[in-house]
């Protein structure tokens, strides 16, 4: 075998050697390697905002508009300074349980649609299967990944992960959209934050294409793993639904 044959079949073996299916969640994390591409300082993107007086009065009226109609639907929007604003709920909540709420321009809502909207067409391979639910490769952590690739490479990039890559699926793929619980979801968030997979912290700028699909590499095993946590989670509510009949 030749020498770059074998660091090439190491380097797609070294994540799945590190990732075990007989045991429990074990909290696969991104490998030193990559770690500096995974843990940089998260960019604050400019976008208008409310005041912070205005802002934390208009969370407060919209935790006390939920706490009366349930859900967030039909709450009233402001204007300021020419935009228009309303509120979204955060994926996680208050430490007191409260919903986490923010304030989000028109204009910005406008903008996050369209970038989801353009993440969701290029990721997709072959079909669009979408659902509601969470999506197992995040849109947003592949869109930091093919940054700076040319337009030719991405479409290439996404091609094999969905054919060389045996669990994975990216977009709106239908393997790759999981309907989860809000506190299951939120926990998935939680740990692969935790695993190095904060899309906000990532920045692959300047790194070549083989390196590119050796973090993939990486992210196959932490999602193998990561699905051992959401079976775990769905069990223990079925068990917690079922001791209350």
């Amino acid at each position: 075998m030749g020498k770059a044959k074998l660091v090439r079949n190491v380097s797609k073996l070294l994540p799945q050697q590190r990732y075990d299916p007989n045991v429990s969640f074990q909290g696969l994390q991104i490998s030193e390697q990559f770690r500096g591409n995974t843990n940089q300082k998260a960019k604050r993107s400019r976008r208008s905002r409310l005041s912070q007086e205005d802002s934390k009065a208009y969370r407060e009226y919209g935790q006390n508009y939920i706490k009366q109609n349930g859900s967030l639907n039909g709450h009233m929007k402001v204007n300021y300074n020419g935009d228009e604003f309303d509120l979204k709920s955060n994926s996680k909540p208050l430490k007191d349980g409260s919903p986490s709420l923010k304030a989000r321009s028109n204009a910005t809502k406008e903008a996050q649609t369209a970038k989801r909207n353009r993440m969701e067409a290029e990721q997709t391979f072959g079909t669009d299967e979408w659902k509601p639910g969470h999506h197992r490769v995040q849109l947003d952590l592949l869109e930091r990944l093919l940054e700076g690739l040319p337009d030719l490479e991405r479409k290439r990039f996404i091609k094999l992960l969905n054919t060389q890559f045996s669990s994975i699926t990216t977009g709106n793929g239908s393997q790759n959209i999981v309907p989860l619980p809000d506190k299951v979801h939120r926990g998935v968030h939680y740990k692969l934050n935790e695993a190095g997979l904060n899309p906000k912290k990532m920045n692959f700028n300047g790194v070549d294409f083989k390196n590119r699909l050796k973090f993939m590499r990486e992210v196959e095993a932490i999602l193998l793993d990561i699905d051992k946590y959401v079976t775990q989670g769905l069990q223990d509510q079925s068990d917690l639904i079922l001791s209350k009949k």
